[in-house]
Formats: C-alpha cells, sequence, structure tokens
C-alpha cells in the first residue's frame, strides 16, 4: 500500500492570475493553453479538494503572493508549509476566500472553515499554546 503524504498543498488561484503568471512565464508551448481549459482545471481542483481527507490538506490563496519571484513570499508559505498539522488548514494572505467562489460556480455548497464539522473526525487542528 502506498505511503500518505505528510501534506498535501493545494495552490489555488483565479483564471485571470494563472493566464497572466503563464504569460509572464514565456514558456512558449504553454501559450497555447486555453483560458476554458484552465475554467475547467480549476473546477475539477476546486471539487476534488472540497472533499479530501485522505491526508492533512493546506489549502493556499496564491492569487495575491508569488513564491516563485518573491523572496518574502516563499518564506511565509515555507512557514506555513513547515508548521506541524493535521486536518484541512487554510492559507489566504491576500484575504479574501477563492474555493467558495469556485464552488459557487459549480452549483456546490460551502461551510466556512470555522463552521464545518465531520463526524468522529477531527478536520481543524486547534491553536498551540505557547
Amino acid at each position: 500500500m502506498p505511503r500518505k503524504p505528510d501534506l498535501v498543498v493545494y495552490l489555488q488561484a483565479p483564471v485571470d492570475v494563472l493566464v497572466d503568471r503563464i504569460g509572464k512565464r514565456g514558456i512558449r508551448y504553454e501559450q497555447h493553453i486555453e483560458r476554458a481549459y484552465l475554467e475547467k482545471l480549476t473546477q475539477a481542483y476546486a471539487r476534488f479538494f472540497h472533499s479530501y481527507d485522505a491526508s492533512p490538506l493546506l489549502i493556499v490563496n496564491s492569487a495575491a503572493i508569488d513564491p516563485v519571484t518573491s523572496d518574502g513570499d516563499y518564506a511565509q508559505l515555507f512557514a506555513e508549509i513547515t508548521k506541524a498539522r493535521r486536518g484541512r488548514h487554510f492559507f489566504n494572505p491576500g484575504g479574501r476566500s477563492l474555493l467558495a467562489g469556485q464552488l459557487d460556480a459549480l452549483g456546490a455548497s460551502y461551510t466556512p472553515w470555522a463552521q464545518a464539522r465531520r463526524p468522529r473526525r477531527k478536520l481543524y487542528a486547534t491553536p498551540r499554546a505557547g
């Protein structure tokens, strides 16, 4: 049986941000990726990670950060990744929820993380003292 990952990191960004970043990267074969494909892809990932519970999950709103070109953003993301954790966590440096918007577009329901509950399983770690 394959070993489960210690942590899955889902970097999430709106299609406009993805298109902009693809353009800036300048990789020739990526320049032909169609917007409709990116829209379907982001929706599929949102659906998948909405119910993902096979291992700890960190959902990152990467719209307002760029850890590839910014050392500060990289350090901030790295600090979130290296925290010991179980369950589902959100890192939202930009302050707005992308998952909720993507799920609304799919007609799926969304429960904010602070209100979510699942029987017999703790999804969200509580902050540690000290």
